[in-house]
């Protein structure tokens, strides 16, 4: 299965994925358990966050301006609750290093980042669409 294939958006999920499991196997073979878990964590977290915005984005551009506007805003604060609530849930369960969920919800965006500039090999921009 060729990397380049898959849909930018599991392709970025499963970027990210890599980038967390990684970082999940150093921290358990160096004796942090804790740490490699919040990698984990924080990669499911925003793996949800990250999803529940790739649904409702198509579902918004087949609404009107101001509904899809309303339901931008709806959806945004629903999904911030959400990960206010799993960073709060931390608090109680201390089998989960915060810190590492922390840096486990930046895979995403380093994911994000390395799809955006064409690190996965990708043809150049405007090779296809005849610019």
């Amino acid at each position: 299965m060729k990397l380049k294939k898959i849909d930018p958006e599991k392709r970025v999920l499963i970027v990210a994925l890599i980038i967390d499991l990684i970082a999940a196997i150093v921290a358990y073979f160096m004796g942090y358990p804790a740490w490699a878990l919040g990698f984990l964590y924080g990669y499911l977290i925003t793996a949800i966050n990250f999803i529940a915005m790739a649904l409702a984005a198509v579902r918004y551009v087949k609404m009107d301006p101001e509904g899809a506007r309303l339901a931008a805003m709806g959806s945004y604060f629903g999904r911030m609750l959400f990960i206010a609530v799993a960073i709060i849930l931390l608090k109680f369960w201390t089998a989960i290093n915060v810190w590492a969920t922390m840096l486990g919800f930046f895979a995403l965006r380093l994911a994000l980042l390395l799809e955006g500039v064409g690190i996965f090999g990708l043809e150049k921009r405007g090779e296809n669409n005849g610019s």
